[in-house]
């Protein structure tokens, strides 16, 4: 399980990806955006994983 620490550099890492993504999008590098919002995805991913596992622990 990930503890307060972890959680809170997960979502430092989602919200920093998203904000380099929309900067690439201003610069028109959209592939370098799409990476950008891999990562965040990712992040986020697992943030709502841990999230599900929480509340349904015994599955």
């Amino acid at each position: 399980m990930l503890d307060e620490r972890q959680k809170t550099i997960l979502k430092h890492i989602r919200d920093k990806a998203i904000e380099h993504a929309e900067e690439c999008v201003d610069d028109e590098s959209l592939h370098s955006a799409g990476e950008w919002i891999d990562i965040a995805m990712d992040a986020d991913h697992i943030l709502r994983k841990h999230e599900w596992m929480e509340k349904h622990p015994n599955v």
